[in-house]
């Protein structure tokens, strides 16, 4: 159930623009500029470090998503139609985040002396779920009230899943914390990997698909935006 909240703010990004890569730098370059610890900087995790703290922080996701599903559920007629659409997408999604794991270079092969700027996590993804929000609401303002409806449910979700997580990393850290070590955040780079695994996992289709799956499972609403997502997501292989 990760998945579903990854999709749900995907399919909502999508017809917020249709530009999306192109304002993916310069939104992610505010945020981590404004989540850095300023004049701090931390040694570079090692690629194994890595896939430690993003197994964990998958993990972290699963359960926490699955908790805020259970809050929300009730806001659609047919719940488990609704939950099935997403799920099913769960195996495809798990394979683009390795996709990306393995193309960004965010991490060193080998342990040593590389330093990063520091970043204050916590703070990030209060800047990340907030611009998300502010973008959401502004394009929902011109759509239908169902459609509102459903922005402000995944709303919800994502501001759920965010507090779960930092709820869950309070008393120790995140991983990234404990390890005393973070990734090395560039944006062309993380630009880049993005599109390719994106495009690497046809998007296009699997977003189109998602997307009448839940007008078809009591959604009805969404499939007037469907057409908009299918156009969105295509301009990925433009």
């Amino acid at each position: 159930m990760l998945t579903k909240g990854v999709l749900f703010a995907l399919l909502v990004l999508a017809v917020i623009s249709s530009d999306v890569f192109d304002q993916f730098g310069p939104i992610m370059q505010r945020i981590i500029d404004q989540s850095k610890v300023e004049g701090a900087t931390i040694r570079e995790c090692t690629c194994e470090e890595q896939n430690d703290c993003l197994i964990e922080l998958k993990g972290h996701g699963l359960t926490c998503a699955e908790g805020c599903w259970d809050k929300l559920k009730g806001k659609f007629s047919k719940p488990d139609e609704v939950k099935k659409c997403l799920m099913d997408k769960d195996v495809e999604a798990a394979m683009f985040f390795d996709c990306f794991e393995e193309k960004a270079d965010t991490c060193v092969k080998t342990r040593g002396k590389e330093q990063v700027p520091k970043h204050d996590i916590e703070k990030m993804l209060d800047l990340f779920v907030a611009h998300f929000k502010s973008k959401a609401n502004k394009v929902a303002n011109s759509l239908s009230t169902p459609i509102q409806q459903l922005v402000g449910v995944s709303e919800e979700f994502g501001t759920c899943v965010k507090s779960c997580i930092q709820d869950k990393n309070k008393a120790q850290g995140f991983c990234f914390d404990q390890k005393k070590c973070q990734l090395k955040l560039d944006i062309p780079d993380i630009k880049s990997s993005l599109k390719k695994c994106t495009q690497e996992q046809n998007w296009k289709d699997k977003a189109e698909e998602t997307c009448k799956c839940l007008s078809k499972a009591g959604i009805s609403e969404i499939e007037s935006i469907c057409p908009l997502v299918k156009a969105a997501a295509a301009k990925v292989k433009d």
